[in-house]
């Protein structure tokens, strides 16, 4: 019963943080939290982050798992990227089919913005936008209370239901 509770839940919660990955968020310039006006920013570029959102229930607890980038730059208060300037590889190859998604130059345009984009991020790191929100903890709570309400779950202790939810990247769980 309780496991039973625990998928519905880490159900729930995919299907929050994947709408939450769809919907376009207000941009935020260096500048605290003056924003950009008329720039709507969303994190459905490739398709790659929401793709890689799915839960494991283990050990009585639910594994939120997602790209490794998610966890700092979407919903985190933000990070630095990993390695070295120098290094370029696969992290620049990735910016690149980025800028062409998002910004739609192609070719040795997008190469050029791609190392503009990777040597702006070592200097100055990715801003989080700490998606996990007290509305969408809010959310969640009374999810989890109406689950509760049911029948087949008003015997089920489950606490604080927060206290129960890990989030993870791909990488780092495995």
């Amino acid at each position: 019963m309780e496991e039973e509770l625990l998928n519905a839940i880490g159900e729930y919660l995919v299907k929050q943080i994947k709408e939450q990955i769809k919907t376009p968020e207000t941009r935020k310039t260096k500048r605290g939290n003056m924003t950009k006006p008329h720039s709507p920013y969303n994190f459905y570029a490739t398709g790659r982050l929401y793709n890689s959102v799915s839960y494991i229930i283990r050990d009585g607890e639910i594994d939120i798992l997602m790209e490794d980038y998610g966890i700092d730059y979407v919903f985190g208060e933000g990070s630095w990227p990993k390695g070295t300037i120098k290094s370029g590889g696969e992290f620049l190859r990735s910016l690149e089919t980025w800028v062409k998604a998002k910004i739609g130059l192609q070719g040795a345009e997008a190469k050029s913005m791609a190392y503009a984009v990777r040597k702006n991020l070592f200097k100055s790191g990715y801003k989080g936008y700490n998606l996990f929100t007290d509305k969408f903890q809010t959310e969640t709570g009374k999810y989890v209370e109406t689950l509760l309400e049911q029948p087949q779950y008003q015997e089920a202790l489950l606490g604080n239901i927060f206290d129960r939810i890990n989030i993870f990247g791909n990488e780092t769980y495995k």
